[in-house]
């Protein structure tokens, strides 16, 4: 037996498991989407272990036992106590799943930089020590490594403090999500400010590879090599899921 619970548009929000007693069975929703995905790192992306509030509304609640479905509908409201008025919780809700959709897009913007990273280091290995070919490809992850470091921390440590674009936008989001009221101008300037760095990083990765990939691809072929592929969102959320 299990619950599965849909926003008002359909979509499935969470799949929680029923009881097994009999009688009446008490099934706990905590009203929180699943922690964002954040880029991998030595230090821990503690402020991104929760994911954000879902959004008040009304909610279609599914009890599903063998062959059998039981529809129901709940209504999310504000705490009455809120000091916050309704336009103010919805510009803080509009701008937490902002952020968590922006700490999502870094995380595959990091995980196609590494693995085309990986992909040229392993081509190089597989080449004699001094071929020019292979110093192209170490030269090449090299400039993906360096942008790489620009995305994450990747000094190991408590004590480093080292803050890269994954440390700013997770700080940021823990902000915003841990109050209930409207963000400060100053942290929705923020937010446009890294949302702009995110594009830059992944538009420098596309400058990179734009330049090299195919010309290195090519002779990776009359070396009869395999050809480093990049990474699709398709690909990499099949990765995630198997995680």
């Amino acid at each position: 037996m299990k619950l599965e619970v849909y926003d008002s548009e359909g979509r499935l929000m969470t799949t929680l498991p029923g009881g097994k007693r009999r009688g009446v069975n008490r099934v706990k929703w905590y009203m929180r989407l699943k922690p964002p995905k954040v880029p991998p790192a030595p230090t821990l992306a503690g402020r991104a272990l929760f994911g954000p509030m879902v959004p008040e509304g009304m909610y279609t609640v599914k009890l599903i036992k063998g062959d059998k479905m039981y529809n129901g509908q709940i209504k999310l409201v504000a705490d009455p106590k809120l000091p916050h008025s309704a336009e103010d919780r919805a510009v803080q809700q509009q701008t937490v799943m902002k952020l968590y959709r922006m700490q999502e897009r870094l995380a595959f913007i990091a995980a196609a930089v590494t693995d085309t990273r990986d992909q040229a280091k392993a081509r190089a290995k597989k080449l004699k020590s001094g071929d020019k070919l292979a110093t192209s490809l170490e030269a090449f992850a090299d400039k993906l490594d360096k942008l790489h470091k620009t995305l994450v921390a990747t000094k190991e440590g408590f004590l480093t403090r080292e803050e890269q674009l994954r440390e700013r936008v997770v700080d940021l989001y823990g902000a915003v999500s841990s109050y209930g009221g409207k963000p400060t101008e100053s942290q929705l300037g923020r937010l446009t400010v890294l949302n702009k760095e995110i594009d830059q990083a992944n538009s420098a990765y596309e400058t990179i590879i734009g330049k090299e990939l195919e010309s290195m691809n090519a002779q990776l072929k009359v070396k009869k090599l395999e050809a480093i592929k990049v990474l699709t969102k398709e690909e990499y959320e099949k990765k995630e899921q198997v995680r």
